[in-house]
């Protein structure tokens, strides 16, 4: 079907061709707005090529980009690089009254510092049954936790330290947030005594464990289907991890960091840390 075109004496001509050109030209805008937004989606030579920095330590190097890898040359530390934007992974360092500080403190700084290609690849927040202050073993600090674990982000890595377990394993809430937590997160981390939830969760039966070297004997009558070892600073089994007391939280923590983005990632946090690590080379194939 043809279109109407009026007539070269028709009243409405001069008003049809007016629509015509402005038509025309709104097509034409559009063509070369999206061409300008394809052209700028494409990345450039420059943008391809990667980008180096030092994690931040507070040297003078902190806001510099280098072309290659290599050492920083104000800190020394390793250079990571900088590629595009990814969700930092959350992690949940489980707090209840008594808990050991350095058990959910260590792992906390080294997630909180570990440096990734996309700068801070964790982010780390405290979570309790409720937002009530809890005191730390020995009442060395009080704790605010920040979430409660009805109303906390989806963790991707569970932290449950040591201490005075029993607030944790005697309270059917957390348990059964612990057990959900678990079924969909990446990893599941107790330090020292901790393991005695994962035990009573029934998340070690057929793995081997560990725990603090003062509880392996208890442990090990508590966790009749479970491999107690007490030579190890931790035990990868794949998606469960438990490390002995304290400071081995520390190298648990790294261990997980290892995995997640490499050996280097993962010494450059313990030499921000001022840390000497210790890997268990039965870990090094998980």
């Amino acid at each position: 079907m043809r279109p109407f075109i009026p007539a070269p004496n028709h009243p409405k001509r001069l008003q049809y061709w007016s629509i015509v050109r402005w038509t025309n030209t709104l097509v034409l805008l559009c063509a070369a707005t999206l061409a300008a937004q394809e052209t700028k989606s494409l990345p450039s030579a420059a943008m391809d090529r990667p980008v180096y920095v030092c994690p931040p330590c507070n040297c003078a190097s902190d806001s510099k980009t280098f072309d290659v890898p290599g050492e920083c040359p104000d800190c020394h530390m390793g250079l990571v690089r900088k590629g595009p934007k990814r969700a930092p992974r959350y992690v949940a360092l489980v707090v209840f009254s008594g808990v050991e500080l350095l058990d959910f403190a260590g792992p906390g700084e080294v997630f909180s510092a570990a440096m990734g290609s996309n700068g801070n690849e964790f982010q780390a927040f405290t979570v309790a049954a409720d937002r009530e202050e809890v005191e730390a073993n020995r009442s060395v600090v009080t704790i605010k936790p920040e979430y409660t674990i009805e109303k906390c982000p989806k963790p991707d890595i569970v932290v449950i330290p040591g201490g005075n377990v029993g607030s944790v394993t005697n309270n059917e809430k957390m348990m059964a947030w612990i057990k959900e937590r678990a079924a969909d997160s990446e990893f599941v981390m107790s330090v020292c005594n901790g393991a005695f939830v994962l035990q009573k969760a029934g998340l070690l039966d057929g793995l081997e464990a560990t725990t603090h070297h003062g509880a392996i004997e208890h442990f090990r009558r508590n966790a009749p289907n479970t491999h107690v070892v007490s030579d190890r600073r931790y035990v990868d089994n794949g998606k469960i991890i438990t490390s002995a007391g304290v400071s081995a939280g520390i190298d648990a923590a790294l261990h997980v960091v290892e995995r997640f983005l490499g050996p280097e990632a993962a010494d450059n946090t313990a030499k921000y840390m001022e840390y000497t690590r210790r890997k268990e080379s039965s870990a090094a194939n998980r």
